[in-house]
């Protein structure tokens, strides 16, 4: 991973020399970054770690899931005794009109 740059090999990647250079020198590359990443006082598995384990990723992600859980409270139940016997809008709970929710239900036959 320390060798790892903005666009990869991408832009010379056609050039096998380039390629073959740029593979060849992977190792170096990779000593100078850890290199970098030492004298400045920073430890480079720490630049690797993903965010979505930080405690503050963590807590806007649940933050972000009880938004969603709240707004599927708020729709009505289309599952409801009442419901089931008429053809509803999964979001809004509106009914279709018989002849609707009729041509819905033949749609595959018809074609």
């Amino acid at each position: 991973r320390d060798t790892k740059t903005k666009g990869g090999i991408i832009g010379f990647s056609r050039k096998p020399g380039a390629v073959q250079q740029w593979i060849v020198n992977a190792h170096q590359r990779a000593e100078i970054t850890r290199n970098c990443f030492d004298m400045a006082g920073v430890n480079s598995a720490d630049m690797h770690s993903h965010k979505e384990g930080l405690p503050s990723r963590i807590s806007k992600d649940e933050k972000a899931v009880q938004a969603v859980m709240a707004m599927l409270w708020t729709l009505p139940d289309i599952f409801a005794n009442d419901c089931h016997e008429a053809m509803s809008n999964i979001s809004s709970g509106v009914r279709a009109p018989d002849d609707v929710a009729n041509d819905m239900l033949r749609a595959y036959s018809i074609g």
